[in-house]
C-alpha cells in the first residue's frame, strides 16, 4: 500500500546513507521491509508513550508506540472477547490481559482485536469474520475504505469460538 511505500522512502534510503555498515541497502529491499511491518503491525499494541523529543518532532503532545508483546499474538480474535490493555502499577507499564468467561482446560482462547471493519481485519490480520458487526471503517472514508473485494473469499472464516 501507499504508505508502506512511503514509510519505506523515508527511512531505509537515510539509514543505508547514514549507516552503510549496519543498514546496507541491498538487505533492506521493498518486500523485506513489507514483511517486516506486517509482522510488527499485526502482532504489536499500540500504546501510549511520553518522551519530549519524539513528542517535538511529532508535533503532537500524546503520541503512541507499537509494542510487541511476548506470547499475545496466540490468541484468535472473537469480537466478545476482552481487549488487552496497557496498565500503569508502580511506575511501570503492564499489559493485562482478562478473560470475560471462564474456560475449560485445553479450550481456545480468545482476545478481540478492538471494533474493527472487515477491510481493517482483512488488510492487518488476514482474514473476514462471517458475522462481523463492524460494518463501517472509521476514518476509512476516502482512502479505499469500506469495499467488497475480497470479502466473499475471506469470509469462510467464522467469528464463533470453535468446539
Amino acid at each position: 500500500n501507499n504508505e508502506t511505500w512511503s514509510r519505506y522512502w523515508r527511512i531505509v534510503p537515510a539509514l543505508a546513507q547514514a549507516m552503510p555498515d549496519v543498514f546496507p541497502i541491498a538487505n533492506y529491499s521493498m518486500s523485506h521491509w513489507a514483511w517486516a511491518t506486517g509482522i510488527i503491525f499485526s502482532r504489536s499494541w499500540s500504546r501510549p508513550f511520553h518522551d519530549p523529543i519524539i513528542e517535538q518532532r511529532a508535533r503532537r503532545k500524546r503520541v503512541s508506540v507499537h509494542t510487541l508483546v511476548p506470547a499475545m499474538d496466540m490468541p484468535n480474535h472473537h469480537s466478545r472477547a476482552s481487549l488487552p490493555k496497557f496498565l500503569t502499577y508502580k511506575d511501570r507499564v503492564v499489559f493485562q490481559l482478562t478473560s470475560h468467561r471462564s474456560y475449560k482446560p485445553g479450550e481456545q482462547v480468545f482476545i478481540t482485536y478492538g471494533d474493527k471493519c472487515n477491510d481493517e481485519l482483512l488488510a492487518s490480520y488476514g482474514f473476514v469474520p462471517a458475522n462481523n458487526s463492524h460494518t463501517k471503517c472509521k476514518g476509512l472514508e476516502g482512502r479505499g475504505g469500506n469495499h467488497s473485494e475480497g470479502r466473499e473469499a475471506a469470509a469462510s472464516s467464522s467469528e464463533e469460538p470453535r468446539s
